[in-house]
């Protein structure tokens, strides 16, 4: 009954949508503030200082400094995020984004995280010339042709943390089949 005052170690520990819903407790990750009060403020602050949650926050960095020596070099980028989530990589690149006139590509199995990433989006002043949003199950990514038939060539794939959520065996033919 402790660990429930904490908004982050009771979604931890409930899970209460599976991996879909993921991008709200990532989304206050990012943010790195306490969501509770009392107990649970102290505890959200533990959460946040823990190992796994700086890496999560580390991770974006690189990630966003990887983005933007791309985005900022080249023209025209067409790029892939899979598994989308909250798009806070985008949302923060958006200048970025719409100077090199780069087409990014969102793709998430989660309605909820479509919709969120898709009004955050909105204020950033990208054009659905630049960013499109769809539904998809990046488990069936596993495959070369039906990739290049559903999104065409790409010049940046990534994901934040989809990978983490996968076994070795779906993980390896995914990553193949994407490289290709």
């Amino acid at each position: 009954h402790i660990i429930c005052k904490s908004y982050f170690m009771n979604r931890a520990r409930t899970w209460p949508q599976g991996y879909q819903g993921d991008y709200k407790a990532l989304e206050g990750v990012y943010k790195n503030m306490p969501l509770s009060s009392g107990m649970g403020y102290s505890l959200d602050r533990y959460f946040l200082s823990l190992t796994l949650a700086v890496a999560v926050r580390g991770r974006l960095e690189i990630l966003k400094e990887l983005l933007k020596a791309e985005i900022t070099t080249k023209k025209g980028l067409k790029i892939l995020d899979i598994a989308c989530g909250s798009c806070r990589e985008i949302f923060e690149l958006a200048l970025d984004i719409k100077e090199s006139d780069a087409k990014v590509t969102c793709i998430d199995f989660d309605s909820d995280s479509l919709s969120f990433s898709s009004e955050r989006i909105s204020y950033t002043g990208l054009s659905e010339e630049n960013i499109t949003f769809r539904k998809y199950n990046a488990v069936r990514m596993v495959n070369h042709e039906k990739n290049l038939k559903e999104f065409g060539m790409q010049d940046i794939i990534y994901s934040v943390g989809f990978f983490d959520y996968l076994n070795d065996e779906v993980l390896i033919r995914l990553l193949n089949a994407l490289y290709e």
